[in-house]
């Protein structure tokens, strides 16, 4: 939770306590517009349109550190998983970086001209 919460505070500009506030919340079943109505103290006064933008990084975020723990387990269990590849799976912020590092491991699909 540690690296959502700094990864989260990298792309919205928010506290970490707020964070950990909004997520509590939204893990509670607050809605966006409850949370920004009758929780700004937690919130530090976050706009309804400033909740929304986190929760679509919250779920990019959340998306970007699932797939670096799949790909970094498929990798591993290839026995390729060196410090220097971890290093830059840590570093990657998005998807696309994700994927950029994982598609030199890729398994090649099979098709009739190759067999």
């Amino acid at each position: 939770m540690h690296s959502l919460t700094r990864l989260l505070a990298e792309k919205t500009g928010l506290k970490q306590h707020h964070i950990a506030n909004i997520l509590k919340l939204l893990e509670e079943g607050a809605t966006i517009p409850f949370i920004a109505r009758y929780r700004k103290e937690m919130t530090g006064n976050a706009t309804d349109e400033a909740l929304r933008e986190f929760e679509a990084a919250y779920h990019a975020a959340r998306r970007v550190l699932e797939r670096r723990g799949e790909i970094a387990r498929l990798i591993a269990e290839r026995g390729v998983l060196t410090e220097a590849i971890q290093r830059s799976l840590e570093a990657a912020g998005s998807l696309r970086e994700l994927e950029d590092i994982y598609r030199p491991f890729k398994e090649k699909k099979a098709t009739r001209a190759g067999v």
